[in-house]
């Protein structure tokens, strides 16, 4: 049983990471996935990249984030790719996320992590964007360094689309 319950959660692993890659994906695993988190389609979410400033494998920092981000995001839905930490947060069922970030950002501090957050997003579909966002925020992060280490897709979005439009059309 326990075997067959890890494999399920791997294939909710695969699922999440299919919606945030923007795959497609069979309808019965998008209806299996909301109902194992009691999401519904059009709820509100909310896309968490978290990465530390170590890129080699998986270290004992990782696991003590992925800790971490479990008790502080426990409605959430945490997924370890690469070297990041990717929260989706259903703020539809959340009491309070401004506080869960504020605790992330203590976070951030104790260990010298780099968060980025998207907007929020209607409906599962667009999570797809959310994580681009939240991956923008990242990248922002990791550039200002020790400047910021939380960033908002909302503080970044413009100087993003500036640099875009700016930059040769290829």
């Amino acid at each position: 049983q326990e075997l067959g319950q890890q494999k399920m959660l791997r294939s909710m692993d695969d699922v999440v990471y299919s919606l945030v890659q923007g795959k497609q994906m069979e309808p019965a695993d998008l209806t299996q996935l909301l109902n194992m988190l009691n999401w519904k389609k059009n709820d509100h979410f909310l896309c968490i990249r978290i990465k530390t400033q170590q890129n080699e494998g998986k270290t004992v920092m990782e696991h003590v984030l992925h800790s971490d981000l479990f008790r502080i995001f426990s409605e959430g839905y945490i997924l370890f790719s690469g070297h990041e930490q990717c929260v989706i947060l259903n703020l539809t069922r959340c009491e309070d996320y401004r506080n869960q970030l504020r605790q992330l950002a203590q976070l951030c501090r104790e260990h010298q992590l780099y968060v980025g957050t998207s907007s929020p997003v209607d409906g599962i579909q667009e999570l797809h964007g959310a994580y681009t966002q939240a991956g923008i925020a990242l990248d922002r992060a990791l550039r200002n360094r020790k400047e910021k280490r939380l960033m908002q897709f909302s503080e970044c979005a413009m100087d993003y689309l500036v640099q875009k439009v700016s930059s040769p059309l290829t």
